[in-house]
């Protein structure tokens, strides 16, 4: 009997063990999952490397001292929110080319593509460049930029806008040529 109930505390004892393996695992797989949606949702460069107001923004050969102010698009050939966007940017065109506000429009892609695409979408931007976004700083497209004369961001608005955001960066731009 006595041998009987020492192998039922040991089939016990070994029970205890399963479970808490069992759980040990559980737990581990919830915080592996954690760690990998988080890398794959909220990447770290997105937060250290954040657009802020006061930076300077680094655009390859652009003298920003020629005007009161520079609104830089950062777009991407086949990028779905930059070409539905595309009527804004030729709005945006048309209310500043009388302004002392420089539209610039930025690609990663060579100038000869990023103007062919331009030209399907109708979008009237003379000043393209070619120059990787992430040496800006732009993780993101499409991503507007407001700059200074002195090369210091004023303002970003990341994403395709709404109507308001859209009327927002128009103002904001011919605020700061008055000012």
């Amino acid at each position: 009997m006595r041998d009987l109930f020492c192998i039922r505390c040991f089939v016990n004892k070994i029970k205890n063990l399963e479970t808490l393996a069992n759980g040990s695992m559980v737990i581990l797989a919830i915080v592996a999952a954690a760690v990998l949606i988080r890398a794959e949702f909220f990447p770290a460069s997105s937060q250290k490397h954040a657009l802020r107001a006061g930076d300077r923004l680094a655009v390859e050969n652009v003298d920003w001292r020629t005007h009161r102010a520079t609104l830089v698009l950062a777009l991407q050939v086949g990028c779905r929110f930059c070409s539905e966007s595309a009527p804004f940017y030729s709005k945006v065109a048309a209310a500043l080319e009388q302004s002392d506000v420089h539209v610039v429009a930025v690609f990663p892609q060579t100038t000869e593509l990023a103007l062919k695409y331009l030209g399907r979408l109708r979008v009237p931007i003379g000043d393209v460049r070619e120059q990787l976004l992430s040496t800006m700083n732009v993780f993101g497209t499409p991503t507007i930029i407001l700059v200074d004369r002195n090369g210091r961001i004023v303002r970003t608005w990341i994403g395709k806008l709404n109507e308001e955001g859209e009327a927002e960066v128009i103002s904001t731009a011919l605020a700061l040529r008055q000012g």
